[in-house]
């Protein structure tokens, strides 16, 4: 097999607890931090469940959860390689007020 492997959105979230979700509108660019599993208890989850915001916000918080540098760059890498692009305006669905 020739070439790295990508890794998929489900994969990082299973060796992390959850999932980065990234989803991309014409007004900006927001993540949002989504549990791999509704079985694991909230306290115990490493990073817990986070409404949409910017990417400064958001490696400000996995960096509060002691993800490291390394971790977050690839968990935001991963993320926008799965984005989920939105047509129409993203003000729908969360504020702009953290814009980076």
């Amino acid at each position: 097999m020739f070439g790295a492997l990508k890794t998929s959105l489900a994969s990082w979230g299973e060796a992390h607890g959850f999932t980065i979700l990234c989803i991309q509108s014409p007004d900006a660019e927001r993540f949002v931090v989504v549990p791999c599993s509704s079985d694991v208890p909230l306290a115990s989850q490493r990073a817990r469940p986070w409404r949409g915001t910017s990417e400064s916000a958001l490696r400000a918080h996995l960096a509060a959860t002691g993800l490291s540098e390394r971790e977050i760059d690839e968990g935001i890498s991963v993320s926008r390689e799965w984005a989920t692009t939105i047509t129409g305006s993203g003000s729908v669905l969360w504020p702009l007020q953290d814009s980076d």
